[in-house]
């Protein structure tokens, strides 16, 4: 679900996109059906009818028992207006990793322990003389570091950004703009950030990380305003925003956006939620998909669904019912709060450092008491609850808003915590209240570096106690992300 937006035609432009801005070349086979349902969240029907437009409009070729393979890969400045129509998506996109990557690297540099695999990855860069197959084996690089959190979220984030920012057009344009790093300077370069990992000296490490994404950014920002000046009669074309890949089903994302009309009262005089019908028609689902987002919503306690009747919003007290969705459906979809509850702690101290920073004295000091007024129900989840609407408020950027998005629908999934194990460590509510009043003496006080690392230490006891839960139930500690350490976090 695209918002509106049927689901082929999202599968369709993401590819018409890749095909015209030269990320698929004309010759390379497209991914299996298989590979294309996993990757957009969507069926083998949707996937097949894309394929056949993409073969009706001359963009590949299909023939029985292969692959299908680019026909039209468009080559000089036939590329351009896609190019230059996602110029300020691209920038986002930069602008964000600069902001995020380098001490969420840095982070990672702490827990890594083969450097000699980062060491041979730089010198693989450094070997090749053109600048593709280098740029291919540096991001080889960060893969191998951000893997260590196995946190597979995480590499999702990487790998559609490189995607999205992946811009080849060095075999047709004229512009000579300053080069980054030539292969051999920047294989150089992260072999001297191996080192320095190596020797522990992780200061030095996140200013070069700084670095490498400032000069990345400033360069990629010239050129393609460069490129502009340089075709001004290039038509726009139609762009489709940038969508960060899906792991959840296609159900998770109408349960959010339920849950959500739920708290702001939507349904507060209707009393019921719409039908199964209603829902199929509204988000364009399958009658599948609605059972499925209803059987969420009550399975965490949001709504309880009358026989005949319709499901409404759930009374206090009501519950616990019998699971509607099954067991390994859970876990695998617990698996993945875990890894937004792992983002959350090492990525939350950016956000809010600058948040803070951002607020008036006024303002500061009006946040302070309304969190004041939590302390009489001060608890982990009250308090969570806080901290997550301001960082949602203060996300800047469509990069970073789409992809907490998908993180904020990954949330709904800990709601089976309490039904699954009453095991494991919790967070109670006077460590929570301890960290309330840490929070709001930094707001009132307008220290942003103490208000970060006290959001920080409480996502991060949140990831592990949640995480000790699960295992709790008997999953495998191998299956699920690194613990974390709060002296590691940075901000």
């Amino acid at each position: 679900m695209k918002g509106n937006q049927p689901l082929y035609r999202f599968l369709y432009d993401s590819l018409v996109s890749q095909i015209e801005k030269g990320v698929l070349r004309q010759g390379d086979s497209l991914p299996s059906q298989q590979a294309l349902c996993g990757q957009y969240n969507v069926g083998i029907t949707t996937v097949r009818y894309t394929l056949r437009l993409l073969e009706q409009n001359g963009y590949i070729v299909v023939s029985p028992r292969r692959r299908p393979v680019v026909l039209a890969g468009r080559q000089g400045q036939a590329g351009l207006p896609r190019l230059l129509a996602e110029k300020e998506m691209v920038l986002d996109v930069y602008q964000s990793l600069y902001f995020l990557m380098p001490a969420l690297e840095t982070s990672a540099a702490q827990n890594f322990n083969d450097v000699s695999a980062l060491k041979g990855a730089a010198r693989a860069v450094a070997w090749h003389k053109s600048t593709p197959p280098a740029r291919g084996r540096a991001i080889l690089f960060f893969y191998k570091l951000i893997d260590v959190y196995q946190n597979q979220l995480l590499i999702d984030f990487l790998s559609d950004s490189e995607h999205f920012t992946h811009i080849p057009y060095e075999s047709f344009h004229r512009l000579n703009p300053s080069v980054v790093y030539t292969p051999q300077m920047l294989g150089e370069y992260l072999l001297s950030i191996a080192d320095m990992i190596e020797i522990k000296n992780f200061s030095v490490v996140h200013h070069k990380f700084q670095k490498l994404y400032d000069i990345t950014f400033a360069w990629m920002k010239t050129y393609l305003h460069e490129l502009e000046a340089q075709y001004p009669g290039v038509k726009d074309v139609p762009s489709p925003p940038f969508t960060p890949k899906k792991r959840l089903c296609l159900y998770t994302s109408v349960a959010c956006d339920l849950y959500r009309r739920l708290k702001k009262g939507e349904f507060s005089e209707t009393r019921y939620l719409p039908s199964l019908a209603g829902l199929q028609k509204e988000y364009h689902i399958s009658a599948f998909s609605a059972r499925q987002a209803l059987g969420l919503l009550n399975d965490v306690g949001v709504v309880y669904t009358h026989d005949k009747k319709g499901t409404a919003p759930a009374a206090p007290g009501m519950g616990p019912f019998p699971l509607r969705i099954d067991t390994k459906t859970v876990f695998e979809n617990l698996i993945l709060f875990l890894d937004t509850l792992q983002i959350l702690a090492l990525t939350t101290g950016f956000f809010v450092k600058e948040a803070v920073q951002a607020l008036s004295d006024e303002e500061a000091g009006q946040l302070a008491l309304r969190w004041q007024a939590l302390e009489d129900r001060a608890c982990a989840d009250s308090l969570f609850t806080a901290l997550w609407d301001f960082l949602k408020e203060h996300l800047s950027g469509v990069y970073l808003k789409a992809s907490f998005r998908q993180l904020e629908e990954c949330l709904l999934w800990g709601g089976y915590l309490s039904r699954l194990s009453q095991d494991g460590r919790r967070v109670s509510p006077a460590v929570s209240k301890r960290y309330l009043h840490t929070l709001c003496g930094a707001l009132r006080q307008k220290d942003a570096p103490a208000f970060a690392r006290a959001a920080s230490s409480f996502f991060c006891l949140v990831y592990n106690a949640a995480r000790d839960r699960v295992l709790s139930c008997g999953a495998k500690a191998g299956r699920l992300p690194l613990p974390l350490k709060e002296e590691y976090l940075c901000f």
